[in-house]
């Protein structure tokens, strides 16, 4: 079976997420225009040293960080960065998603 990239799906999915938080709103916004202009060196740049100041902005980074893993095709990084977003939002169903996904492009199959 192909394994197919999730990096399209994911930055349309992500950009839904971009309201939400408006603390440290910058960094956060430059590297999700970073990601939908397929530069996950940019972003994964912008994001270093980010600390959150809030659930919200932890929740965005995290995302942004599994989109720049998935662009960069490390699924098996993207899925821990997924893994632990699934615990600050358990019921959202994208997220959860989201991870079936990276843990099928990983090679993880029966965990998806």
């Amino acid at each position: 079976m192909r394994r197919t990239s999730l990096g399209p799906f994911l930055i349309a999915a992500f950009l839904g997420l971009a309201c939400a938080g408006m603390g440290q709103a910058g960094a956060l916004d430059e590297a999700e225009a970073a990601l939908r202009a397929q530069d996950p060196q940019r972003a994964a740049a912008v994001l270093r040293g980010f600390v959150p100041a809030t659930a919200q902005d932890q929740g965005r980074a995290l995302w942004a960080l599994a989109v720049v893993e998935i662009q960069q095709k490390r699924f098996a990084a993207a899925v821990l960065l997924l893994e632990k977003l699934v615990i600050l939002a358990p019921d959202d169903a994208a997220v959860r998603l989201e991870l079936g996904r990276a843990y099928f492009m990983a090679g993880r199959d029966a965990s998806a």
